[in-house]
C-alpha cells in the first residue's frame, strides 16, 4: 500500500490498480523508429485504449475491488502508522 501526505499531514491511503493492455506495435516502428517516435506512439495508443474502456467497467471494477475489501476483514490494509485503515 502506498501513502501520500494531505494537506493537513495525514497520510492518505492509496489503493494502487494494475492494469494490463496488449497495444501493438508495428514491426518496422520497432526496429526502425527513435525511442522518441516510438514513446509517442505508445503514448498515442494509450490515450486512445483508455478511451474504449466504459465507464461501467471501471465502476463495476471499483464495486468488486470494495466488496472484496469489505468481505475480507484480515486485508492487510495499515496505514502510516502501522494501524489497520477502516474504510
Amino acid at each position: 500500500m502506498v501513502t501520500e501526505m494531505s494537506n493537513n499531514g495525514k497520510p492518505e491511503p492509496v489503493l494502487a490498480w494494475t492494469v494490463q493492455l496488449k497495444i501493438p506495435v508495428p514491426v518496422r516502428m520497432a526496429r526502425r523508429a527513435s525511442l522518441a517516435a516510438l514513446g509517442k506512439y505508445l503514448a498515442k495508443s494509450l490515450v486512445e485504449s483508455f478511451q474504449t474502456v466504459p465507464p461501467e467497467f471501471v465502476a463495476k471494477s471499483a464495486e468488486k475491488i470494495k466488496a472484496d475489501l469489505e468481505r475480507s476483514p484480515g486485508s492487510g490494509l495499515v496505514g502510516a502508522d502501522g494501524r489497520p485503515y477502516r474504510m
